[in-house]
């Protein structure tokens, strides 16, 4: 049985969350970014042969599997969605039927029977991978644990030899900035206060000269580059995609009825450019020794499968839309079948592109 939301009484509430999580399932079931950014994410972090790993923002586990390939001493991972570390549980560290677990997250009546036999597939897939690794028939622990990363303490942790953080950071970066932001504080200094204060407790849990790995996508930071930050922008298939794009004007009209209106897509919106990055690095008692940018395809090739990626990011688009979750998921859904039936063959052709930088520090 899934672990129950404490203190949630609100259905709509536990929907979204319950939702968002199935649709980012789906995503890497039918596109595999996560699993892609996670493998680069993990090698720029290595080696990770016999070490004691944090993996921060674990989610459902694809980061662990990538870290899992290195062969660790141990692995602690933490998501602060009490719901995603049930999921990652009941997957990767026990035994019993994945196929109940979907069915208790309502996944086909969310995204469809064909889409929830993809998700099925991914993770069993996920726990193979686990089950059958070096990591585990050497011996290799893994604890999972619902919490924040600002709330680690490393006498409630202990030390790590490294921290690894796929698509994470800026998920605590941005509820600090808010709450600063309110307090009065100016968006960029709240940012760079908000930065600090969540790479200073993960700089807190390694140990001297550990190594912290981040992988972010484009939109956190800029090179300084107008030109290849305007190339960058232009690669990346959710801003420029024929696909998105197409299915973006769809979900207008659709919101058009309502009143609505789909917020632009933008590219411009980063935090920091690479200079001030490493100062803020060094402010939190880290040393940024390199930053790796990677292109990647994702996995998807054809019609239905590009659909499907555009889809599954789709609700999340319209996040700052006043509507209640279950009716964006509706208005996905129709969308999905409008562009399956009406997009053009050369909205497929271009592979879908996802760019990320990796940041790696050093405890100083």
């Amino acid at each position: 049985m899934l672990t129950k939301l404490p203190g949630n009484n609100n259905k709509e509430d536990a929907f979204s969350e319950t939702a968002s999580i199935v649709l980012y399932l789906l995503l890497e079931a039918v596109g595999r970014p996560y699993r892609k950014q996670s493998d680069f994410c993990a090698t720029q972090a290595g080696p990770l042969f016999n070490q004691r790993v944090l993996d921060m923002g674990c989610g459902f586990g694809t980061t662990t599997g990538a870290i899992v390939r290195q062969a660790p001493r141990s692995i602690v991972a933490v998501d602060n969605s009490l719901l995603q570390t049930s999921i990652y549980e009941q997957v990767l560290l026990r035994e019993g039927s994945i196929g109940a677990l979907l069915a208790e997250l309502q996944t086909e009546e969310i995204v469809g029977r064909n889409s929830a036999t993809r998700i099925l597939q991914l993770l069993k897939e996920q726990r193979a991978e686990l089950s059958g690794s070096i990591f585990r028939q050497h011996g290799g622990r893994i604890q999972v644990i619902p919490d924040s990363c600002l709330n680690l303490l490393p006498e409630v942790y202990g030390y790590f030899d490294t921290v690894v953080g796929n698509n994470f950071i800026h998920w605590p970066i941005k509820a600090l900035r808010d709450k600063l932001m309110v307090a009065g504080i100016q968006p960029e200094e709240a940012a760079r206060l908000a930065t600090i204060q969540a790479l200073k407790t993960l700089s807190g849990v390694l140990r001297p000269g550990g190594t912290l790995a981040l992988l972010e996508p484009m939109n956190f930071v800029s090179t300084g580059d107008a030109e290849f930050d305007s190339t960058l922008t232009n690669a990346t298939a959710p801003l420029s995609h024929p696909v998105f794009i197409g299915m973006d004007e769809m979900t207008d009209t659709l919101l058009h009825t309502r009143g609505l209106l789909l917020p632009p897509r933008s590219g411009t919106d980063t935090l920091f450019t690479l200079p001030k990055l490493c100062g803020i690095f060094a402010e939190s008692g880290l040393e940024l020794q390199r930053t790796q940018f990677q292109e990647q395809n994702y996995a998807c090739q054809g019609r239905e499968e590009m659909v499907e990626v555009a889809f599954a990011t789709l609700p999340m688009r319209m996040a700052r839309i006043q509507l209640p979750f279950a009716e964006k998921l509706e208005i996905a859904r129709l969308v999905r079948t409008q562009a399956e039936r009406e997009l053009p063959d050369s909205a497929f052709e271009r592979p879908m592109r996802v760019v990320s930088f990796v940041f790696v520090g050093k405890k100083i």
